[in-house]
This record gives C-alpha cells, structure tokens and sequence, in this order.
C-alpha cells in the first residue's frame, strides 16, 4: 500500500490518500529539498511513471492560503519555462536567474479533465544576495593572494 498527503490546489482542504500500488513506489518523484543562489540558474524536474503520459503536467508555488498556478508544459512565461520531455518522462521547472522571492515551496503535479491528481512538494532554499557575493569573492580573492605568496 502506498500512501501519500495530498493537498487541494483550489482551497485548503488535506487529506491522507491511500492507494494499491503494485510497485510499491509513488508515481511522481523528484528532489524534495533544493538549495538555489540569488542570480543563478535553476531546474527543478518532477518524474512520472507510464499512467500519466497522457495527463496535463504543472508546477505551481505555494502561498499561505493556496498553490498559485504558475505555468504547464502547454505555455511560458518570461523567465521560467516548464518543458515536459516525454522520452523520459519528467517535466522541468527552469529558472533563468532565481530571485530571493523564488524562496518557498512548489508543487509538480498531474491533471486530467480539469480535475487535480497526484502532486510532489519541493521546497526550495535561497541563499544570497549582495551580501553573499560580497563574501564570495572576498573569500576567492583571499584564496587567490594565498596562492600568490606561495
């Protein structure tokens, strides 16, 4: 049996669901915990099995109240484009530059006929800044008068 929690898109309704899996693995799969730095690029990429080909895939970004929809495969939007590589089956959530306000958790998920199924969370960690590259490249300026003096 396999379980996982699912949470309503639409409104703030959880729930426990339950289901018989011969495998005994979930069907989307991807890193659960993403480290990002403020400027770079970034992809977070959800894996499905076989039964989903045939689904609408998205990701959306989760708000105290609700998972914003942000784009599906089908559409783009400046400076982040979700590309669904179905010989592989995974779709991708691509960042050009991630911001500070990037920081927060994401929802991959599967839909079929307007209606919601199987969703993965991935919370994604910011770290940087002004204040970050400043001690960056003091630390690599250091390493590099260090290599100097040798």
């Amino acid at each position: 049996m396999l379980c996982w929690y699912q949470v309503s898109i639409a409104r703030v309704i959880n729930s426990l669901v339950c289901v018989f899996s011969p495998t005994g693995m979930p069907g989307l799969t991807g890193e659960k915990e993403v480290s990002a730095v403020v400027g770079a690029p970034l992809t977070l990429t959800c894996s499905y099995p076989c039964k989903y080909y045939s689904f609408q895939k998205f990701w959306c970004k989760w708000n105290n109240t609700s998972c914003q929809p942000l784009i599906s495969y089908e559409q783009n939007q400046t400076g982040r484009v979700v590309d669904c590589n179905q010989d592989n089956r995974t779709f991708s959530l691509k960042f050009d530059h991630v911001a500070q306000t990037d920081q927060g958790w994401y929802w991959c998920g599967v839909s079929r006929n307007g209606h919601y199924g199987e969703t993965l969370a991935v919370n994604v960690q910011v770290r940087g800044g002004e204040l970050y590259y400043r001690f960056l490249n003091k630390k690599t300026r250091g390493a590099k008068e260090g290599k100097k003096g040798k």
